[in-house]
């Protein structure tokens, strides 16, 4: 009986754990010299939005176009939702981001983390092996 109990208990602490949000593994953001990441004006949905990577810097750049982490503030840190933290990235293939261009990219969550619903979150993209992040407001 004590072991079923345990087994019962361990599963549901692992099933909780699994689903939880954890804080974030980017403690820097945006060191990316001349790089900025925007939502175009008008996209943001709850599972959706289209933002605006720009490269303002002389050098060619290259990031991943579908690695992406979504984070939601929580009191006082960021919290990366499980659902990108935790995801299989395709990391072969990157894409290169041109000195003085700018590239639209639209980008779904709804299959990794859901809908969001009102509060701050924070879009991280990787851009030359840095993290590149915009933070937006759902209302």
């Amino acid at each position: 009986m004590k072991k079923r109990f345990f087994a019962l208990l361990t599963l549901l602490l692992f099933i909780l754990t699994a689903c939880a949000d954890t804080t974030t593994q980017f403690s820097q953001v945006n060191t990316v010299e001349g790089v900025t990441l925007e939502v175009k004006e008008g996209t943001l949905t709850r599972s959706a939005a289209t933002f605006l990577l720009s490269n303002h810097s002389d050098t060619d750049l290259s990031y991943d176009p579908i690695e992406f982490h979504m984070e939601q503030w929580k009191k006082d840190h960021w919290a990366e939702f499980s659902g990108t933290r935790d995801s299989a990235w395709k990391r072969d293939k990157s894409e290169s981001l041109p000195a003085g261009s700018e590239k639209e990219l639209e980008i779904k969550w709804k299959t990794l983390i859901g809908t969001l619903p009102e509060g701050d979150y924070r879009l991280i993209l990787i851009v030359d092996g840095q993290p590149v992040a915009v933070e937006f407001t759902r209302e």
